[in-house]
């Protein structure tokens, strides 16, 4: 057993320092480095665990949005203990002494169970997401410790235990706690099922639900956070309903269980053997991974995915130890028979080749182990082949190099009370604020007035693949209203910029905080289409009153010229683009002071992503069947200048419906400035002097839980075009503001009755074992 643990040690060990020595260059580097680091900062700023208010990221979001990527999780909050440790480094090592530690404790799982725990362990060990996503999204399986350790106390029966071990699960990965819960409670009944009861069942439900009332310092602000940000939910379709064996769910892939087919193989004994607790597994584990709604509810509504099985893992080896144990006892025939029978059932919906090849693979090892009765030959091939798989699979992975991770993070800090925007590798830094006030943020939660006014509003052009990613921008008229006065670049802005040195420019831009007089019908602004909206915008805000002003901007047909490349042709209103290419324009209209506003419509998804980038304003629409489309049919741009380089990738793009209009660059520039004394994390408190009664516009996205004080006096706000704003008549006033997490204060009252309830537990535990 020695040997076997450090043969175990020793080939993690060496798999974490290959794979997990640097991570993915997807989210990995602009959102589960950066918001663990940023949350830390903010508790060496504040001294808080749970800070206030992100003021740096988003323009100010609630720190629940951010919550999946760390808040609270016992992983990364005992990084903040290491100040002198990145937290590149400090993931990468806490990575791989999880992924070490998982596989020790699953051997621990197995190993009084079975004789064979070490090919099992390293079975565990090889699967599609445990080394895969320890290096993609590490949330996907962190928990993975805590969740065998409760499997071990249900055997050993330390319920105690087991309400800690649950509680770390939902705290290191709330995503992932219903389904690893759903698996603790499948194992608990699986190992009682000859003894089972009503009331020992019921006593484990109050169990987990102490894990959850101790949990809710966390769970209550997260739901409110999830309901808060969505601004609706998909469609119910019945087709949800309809089972469905799609095997991609359980094999091979690193968003799955990730095993190859003595899994299912394995599973198809469990009906088989005809024990009871086993027929309970299959049909049991059957109805969550065949049967649709099933995946859709563990995945939160969203969508049908195979990822939210990757705590089914532990369950899925456990039964292929079962087939093991019992091969022996197996007869060979019938069994084969009854597999063939099972896969004519699958071979109607599921026609991958390289399923069947293995297929035939495994049984051909279990023939020749039914001959030759040596475990060996099954054991080292399988071993064998899901080694090939897993180096494969981790080696097709895109890794950073330190020295871009090293560029991202250069120094950008500007000492200011604007905000400031980054266009260089936006995609990847648009987390990253360097100390300043970003309006960027790539987040799987978002303020959904925030979403609106970047998308539906001002329709910035979005170059990401899915639209939860809100990029920073070079279009002024957005990058002025939300007070963003420098912005970094790699390629020259152009007018209304102006440039302070090689790769920062300046723009006039209103400030965070100002009072606005003039007023425009709101139902008459609501009227507006885009762009003529965004021009009323700058100079009004959209209230109860009967103004109705007129937009300055006036539709055109642009004078122009172009130059194609060798690599595009233009056919029946489509240009068709073989490989990338750039086109160049000239513009013949005075555009002196002017703003053109140009509106790509009506492309439509294909085989691959394409994009157009105009002048450096890249728009991407995603190709069909992504699993995040971003649905960003119509490519619009905001630009200046007679001279327009326009880069597009491969692709068909519809240009039949290209609509130009022409802005002049200027606007009513008699705002009553809010000047900030303190704004950070904790609160923002400034003073001003209204002129003439008007609309105070906050450029922070509208959130309860805001306690807004006038001169001591605290006032309600409401939402203006998705920002903070109320009314001040004519005077001077004092403004602090403070925020609070809806739903934190329950939060904390409810983990009071949890901890109470668990002391409890423990109270009662340690008396009868005293008394026995």
């Amino acid at each position: 057993m020695k040997k076997d643990k450090l043969i175990i040690i020793l080939f993690s060990f060496i798999l974490g320092l290959i794979f997990i020595r640097s991570g993915s260059s997807m989210d990995f580097l602009n959102q589960h480095i950066v918001f663990p680091n940023y949350l830390r900062e903010l508790f060496y700023s504040s001294g808080k665990i749970i800070p206030s208010f992100i003021i740096h990221i988003g323009s100010g979001q609630n720190v629940f949005n951010i919550a999946y990527y760390g808040l609270l999780s016992p992983i990364i909050m005992i990084s903040y203990l290491f100040p002198f440790i990145k937290m590149l480094d400090y993931i990468i090592i806490s990575n791989i002494i999880l992924y070490v530690l998982s596989n020790l404790l699953f051997y621990k799982f197995v190993s009084n169970k079975f004789n064979n725990s070490l090919f099992l362990t390293l079975l565990f060990m090889l699967s599609g997401p445990i080394l895969f996503q320890f290096h993609r999204h590490f949330m996907f399986v962190n928990y993975m410790p805590f969740l065998i350790l409760a499997l071990i106390n249900i055997d050993n029966k330390k319920y105690s235990r087991l309400i800690i071990d649950m509680f770390l699960i939902i705290m290191t990965s709330f995503y992932y706690s219903i389904p690893s819960i759903l698996v603790i409670l499948i194992y608990f009944i699986y190992v009682n099922f000859n003894e089972f009861n009503i009331k020992k069942f019921l006593r484990f439900i109050c169990y987990i639900f102490i894990s959850i009332l101790m949990s809710s310092i966390l769970l209550i602000p997260v739901i409110y956070s999830i309901l808060s940000t969505r601004s609706g939910v998909n469609s119910f379709d019945i087709s949800l309903l309809i089972p469905n064996i799609n095997l991609d769910n359980i094999l091979y892939g690193g968003y799955s269980v990730g095993l190859t087919s003595i899994c299912f193989i394995s599973f198809i004994y469990l009906l088989f053997s005809k024990k009871k607790n086993n027929i309970f597994l299959f049909i049991i584990i059957s109805l969550i991974c065949f049967i649709p709604i099933s995946l859709y509810l563990l995945n939160g509504g969203l969508y049908v995915r195979g990822k939210a099985l990757i705590p089914f893992l532990p369950l899925f080896i456990y039964i292929i130890g079962i087939l093991i144990k019992n091969i022996d006892d197996v007869d060979f025939k019938k069994f084969l028979l009854f597999i063939l029978f099972i896969n004519l059932i699958v071979l109607i919906r599921y026609h991958v080749i390289i399923y069947y090849i293995d297929l035939v693979f495994i049984l051909v090892l279990l023939f020749l182990y039914s001959k030759f009765k040596k475990k060996n030959i099954l054991y080292i091939p399988i071993v064998l082949m899901s080694f090939i798989i897993c180096i494969i699979y981790n080696f097709s992975e895109n890794y950073f190099s330190r020295d871009y991770y090293k560029l991202l993070n250069s120094d950008y800090y500007i000492d200011t009370d604007y905000r400031v925007g980054n266009l260089i590798n936006s995609n990847d830094s648009v987390n990253i604020n360097s100390g300043n006030m970003i309006s960027s943020i790539y987040s799987s939660t978002i303020n959904k007035y925030y979403s609106s006014l970047y998308h539906n509003v001002f329709k910035v052009n979005n170059s990401s693949i899915n639209n939860m990613s809100l990029t920073s921008t070079s279009n002024p008229l957005f990058n002025r209203y939300m007070g963003i006065k420098y912005v970094y670049s790699d390629y020259d802005l152009g007018f209304p910029y102006k440039k302070v040195n090689d790769r920062l420019y300046l723009l006039d831009s209103l400030p965070i905080g100002y009072v606005n007089s003039r007023c425009v019908n709101k139902d008459y602004f609501d009227s507006l289409e885009y762009p003529y909206n965004v021009d009323i915008l700058m100079n009004y805000v959209p209230g109860d009153c009967s103004d109705k002003p007129v937009s300055s901007i006036n539709e055109i047909d642009l004078d122009y010229s172009y130059e194609l490349g060798n690599n595009s042709y233009i056919s029946d209103g489509k240009l068709y683009v073989d490989s990338d290419e750039i086109i160049k324009v000239h513009i013949n209209d005075d555009m002196s002071g002017k703003l053109l506003f140009i509106s790509v419509l009506d492309q439509f998804e294909q085989e691959i992503d394409i994009n157009m980038s105009i002048n450096g304003q890249s728009n991407l629409l995603t190709h069909r069947g992504w699993l995040y489309p971003n649905n960003n049919n119509d490519f619009n741009y905001v630009l200046s200048g007679n001279e327009l380089e326009i880069k597009v990738s491969k692709g068909i793009y519809n240009i039949s419906n290209i609509k130009t209009y022409i802005m002049d660059y200027k606007f009513i520039d008699d705002y009553d400035l809010f000047n900030i004394d303190v704004i950070n994390s904790e609160k923002i408190s400034g003073n001003i002097i209204v002129s003439d009664g008007g609309y105070f516009i906050l450029s922070i996205p509208y959130d309860k839980g805001f306690d807004i004080k006038v001169n001591g006096e605290n006032i309600s706000y409401n939402e203006i075009n998705g920002l903070i704003g109320f009314y001040l008549d004519k005077g001077d006033y004092n403004i602090n503001i403070d925020y609070e997490s809806p739903g934190l204060k329950i939060g904390e009252i409810l983990s009071c009755v949890g901890l109470i309830l668990f002391i409890g537990v423990v109270f009662i535990e340690r008396r009868v074992k005293s008394e026995d």
